[in-house]
């Protein structure tokens, strides 16, 4: 119950100091630190899912 208060305090705060950070600054959301890490973790993904496409494609396709 004590975490449930803490996160409660936290997101009325207004969330990380990076996002107090970014808001102080008016920084524009795609130079936010939250964003940059999310889209480089969907980039990332989004590449790790293309080269297991393409692996298990020529897997199946090169097999006889």
């Amino acid at each position: 119950m004590e975490l449930v208060r803490k996160f409660r305090r936290w997101v009325w705060a207004g969330g990380s100091a990076e996002a107090y950070w970014a808001r102080e600054r008016r920084l524009p959301f795609w130079e936010h630190p939250w964003f940059t890490r999310i889209y480089r973790i969907a980039l990332l993904s989004g590449w790790v899912a293309v080269i297991l496409f393409f692996l298990l494609w020529n897997l199946w396709w090169a097999t006889p």
